[in-house]
């Protein structure tokens, strides 16, 4: 019984660090060095139109590779979607509702 534990665990072991060597190659994903965030110009997203007047989302996100942010006014929530699925903008402050059907298009939203 001992020697059949002890050849499962080593195979366990085996297995384990063969796995961990899969997919160490080269990294071919392209790094993002430019933001770009939706906002609409109301009272109630005033945080970002002040980080970014300030330059903080430039010092805080240099230390992840982030060079350059850009931010796009939209006049309401349903544009804004449409940019996101269309690649135009990386990240929408919208209220609870616009995200529904974009997502329902295939937007890939957290």
């Amino acid at each position: 019984m001992k020697k059949i534990f002890a050849i499962i665990a080593s195979i366990l072991v085996a297995s384990t660090l063969l796995l961990g060597c899969v997919g160490q190659g080269t990294d071919n994903t392209k790094k993002m060095t430019e933001l770009r965030i939706g906002y609409q110009p109301s009272t109630h997203q005033i945080a970002e139109m002040v980080a970014m007047e300030k330059g903080w989302w430039q010092n805080d996100l240099k230390k992840y590779g982030i060079e350059k942010v850009t931010d796009y006014e939209f006049p309401s929530g349903p544009p804004e979607m449409q940019a996101m699925l269309g690649g135009q903008i990386d990240i929408a402050y919208v209220g609870a509702t616009p995200p529904i059907p974009a997502i329902d298009q295939g937007l890939d939203a957290k």
